[in-house]
């Protein structure tokens, strides 16, 4: 049998090493290159700066690796915690995280893929000489890969976040019960990861996914805070 401190604890803290460890991926994601490899005539110049910065993109990818695998024990665990207040709800958060989690790894594969393809192309390899066009063209199949991979993810995304608001700021009372107003900023996070699909034809959909990662932020840090201070106000879990 769990008890509640421990839960709360556990939730809390993978909520805020989930946070840091998107905060740490992005920074160092962003570093890497400032061009765009879904863009042919930049590709190059990014299969470039990522074997010049081969020990920030090997990070970067570990960080999500690691992220989406504590993704993966935040859906169980917020299903745990939050079944009280609405079952239904909770099964759609844990759907959700899941479904968010598996599509991460799926981008950071992709992602392996093109770390090695700029190998391929700067050093030469498998095969083709270094420099060879045929390398472009791959990272650029590959780069439009991983993008409509990510919004997959962030629709994933969305859906949990969406099911989360909805418990934190309108569901019955029970056993844990956050500040109501991180459930709004969920519920608007979740919207903007919706929103995040214009980013195909309009620089909106980045706006959007800028607000959907600080609002993520935002949810994460202040509930696994609240979790984390507030270990043992609820009973305990009996009966479970």
């Amino acid at each position: 049998m769990l008890w509640p401190n421990k839960l709360n604890r556990l939730t809390g803290s993978a909520m805020i090493l989930l946070a840091a460890c998107l905060v740490l991926g992005i920074a160092t994601g962003i570093s890497i290159s400032d061009d765009d490899p879904t863009n042919r005539g930049e590709v190059a110049q990014v299969l470039i700066d990522v074997e010049d910065n081969m020990a920030l993109a090997i990070i970067s990818t570990a960080l999500f690796i690691l992220l989406n695998t504590i993704g993966l024990a935040l859906a169980g665990l917020l299903y745990l915690l939050f079944r009280d207040r609405s079952r239904t709800l909770s099964i759609i958060v844990l759907v959700g995280f899941v479904a968010s989690s598996a599509s991460g790894f799926m981008v950071e594969a992709i992602d392996i893929g093109l770390i090695a393809i700029a190998d391929s192309y700067v050093n030469g390899g498998a095969g083709l000489d270094a420099g060879d066009p045929a390398l472009l063209d791959l990272a650029n199949v590959v780069a439009y890969l991983s993008g409509a991979t990510n919004l997959m993810n962030f629709t994933a995304l969305g859906l949990a976040l969406v099911a989360l608001g909805l418990i934190i700021w309108d569901a019955p009372l029970g056993r844990v019960n956050p500040p109501r107003p991180y459930g709004l900023a969920a519920m608007i996070a979740a919207l903007a990861a919706f929103l995040s699909w214009t980013v195909v034809v309009s620089d909106i959909g980045i706006l959007a996914i800028a607000a959907q990662g600080i609002l993520s932020l935002v949810v994460l840090i202040g509930v696994g805070g609240y979790l984390m201070m507030n270990p043992g106000d609820e009973a305990a879990l009996e009966g479970d």
